[in-house]
Formats: C-alpha cells, sequence, structure tokens
C-alpha cells in the first residue's frame, strides 16, 4: 500500500493511500468529517486501499485540523465553510482523480463521515456523471 499527501488542485491538498499494484482500482473520494484530515480519516483511506481501492480524502479545511475535544472550535468553523467552495474542491478531486493511471475513472465512489455524509449526497446531486456509488 502506498500512502500520501498530495496536491489535487490550485490551493488544495488531500490525503491518498493506493493499493499495490498497478490497477486500475476503482476509487473512492473520502469526505471527511468536521474535525479535518484527521488519524481516523486516513485510516479509513488506508483500509479502503487494503481492499483494493484508491481512496483519496481531499482537505476542504485547508489544512486545519481540530482536536476530538475542541468541539467549539469546530462549531465556530462550521458555520465558515460554502458548500459551491466545497463542492468545487471535490471537483478537483474527481479531475485529479481522472489523471491517476491507477485510478479507473469510470469506476469512482464516495464516501462521508460525519459532516461528509452530507458532502458525499451533494457531491454525488452535483456530478452525477462522475460518481457511481455513494
Amino acid at each position: 500500500m502506498n500512502q500520501e499527501n498530495v496536491q489535487l488542485g490550485s490551493g488544495l491538498t488531500g490525503y491518498v493511500s493506493r493499493p499495490r499494484g498497478s490497477g486500475p482500482f476503482p476509487a473512492v473520494v473520502v469526505l471527511m468529517e468536521a474535525y479535518g484530515i484527521t488519524g481516523h480519516i486516513k485510516g479509513v483511506c488506508q483500509r479502503l486501499a487494503k481492499a483494493g481501492m484508491v481512496a483519496v480524502a481531499p482537505d476542504i479545511f485547508h489544512g486545519e485540523v481540530f482536536s476530538y475535544t475542541d468541539v467549539d472550535a469546530v462549531m465556530t468553523k462550521l458555520p465558515t465553510l460554502k458548500d459551491e467552495v466545497i463542492l468545487k474542491d471535490i471537483g478537483m478531486t474527481l479531475d485529479w482523480l481522472a489523471t491517476q493511471p491507477g485510478a479507473d475513472k469510470h469506476a469512482i465512489g464516495s464516501i462521508g463521515l460525519c459532516m461528509g455524509g452530507r458532502l458525499a449526497f451533494l457531491s454525488n446531486c452535483r456530478f452525477p456523471d462522475r460518481f457511481k456509488a455513494a
């Protein structure tokens, strides 16, 4: 398994885990919970890669990570998020996946955890021709 931080697009980074081998493998966009790209989100990506999928988590907080005990900071952050900006980030993530030789651009799904569940729904509504599962 290969895992690393990657540049997904202009101003957008993310975390990706890839299975061993050349693929092409199905891909999953992992939409993070309200705490950022935490160890838990990286672990989800790693488990998906072990199951044979390219898993990428776009960092829609652009570097901010919150402690699970800092609920006040998270509740302050959430109202500042704009759906259009997040959907643009998810679109960049899909564009990035389409350029990855090990990812099957015709077999991309999404999974969302916590706040990311709503984002998985929104992204599948916005990009119905690009996502095959949610």
